[in-house]
């Protein structure tokens, strides 16, 4: 099921980051025990559309694939399960047209069988694996800067056609995606290299 609404004002609870609190974040190992996430901040969010849709069999995947496919400058990923063909192949259509794609992926897509991390590598996408912390659970893009997906939504075909899941698309949200795109450079920080 597929829901869109274009608000007046959304306010969103998100993290933020201040210039300060950026330098403080700091690798501590696995446990994470050392790594403190930045604090809540609430933003009004005037002009912004929101697409929601749920799963399982809904319009979930399709409203991540039509806004990768939308994309002009750039994709930034954040995942946990990452074996959703039409996603997988939507973000390395965007790359070959000259879309900036970036992902940073849970510690279970390095593996040596074939994945969606070594798709995503074998089309000169950079990947990036976070293993500091016990699990890499977001799921999240950032797109063009404007733009963010979230929810529990994994990219997998499980969560589309098996789970109950929910993904939320936030357009012309310029604030919040700078948000989000601060803690993605936090978590690559803490990340190393697919390869």
């Amino acid at each position: 099921m597929l829901r869109r609404a274009a608000f007046t004002t959304l306010i969103v609870f998100a993290a933020a980051y201040s210039g300060a609190t950026w330098a403080n974040h700091s690798h501590h190992g696995a446990a994470s025990g050392g790594q403190h996430a930045a604090p809540v901040e609430t933003l009004s969010l005037t002009g912004a559309e929101a697409t929601v849709a749920f799963s399982p069999n809904g319009d979930a995947t399709q409203v991540v694939v039509k806004a990768i496919n939308a994309a002009k400058k750039q994709v930034l990923v954040q995942a946990y399960g990452f074996s959703s063909a039409p996603i997988i192949q939507a973000l390395g259509a965007a790359k070959a047209r000259g879309v900036d794609v970036e992902a940073i992926l849970d510690r279970t897509n390095k593996s040596p069988r074939y994945t969606g991390a070594t798709y995503l590598a074998n089309h000169h996408i950079p990947v990036w694996i976070d293993d500091t912390v016990a699990i890499a659970h977001n799921k999240v893009m950032i797109i063009d800067g404007d733009s963010v997906i979230t929810g529990s939504f994994n990219f997998t075909k499980a969560a589309q056609e098996k789970n109950a899941e929910n993904v939320l698309f936030i357009e012309h949200a310029p604030s919040l995606a700078k948000i989000y795109t601060k803690d993605w450079m936090w978590r690559k920080g803490l990340s190393h290299g697919y390869n």
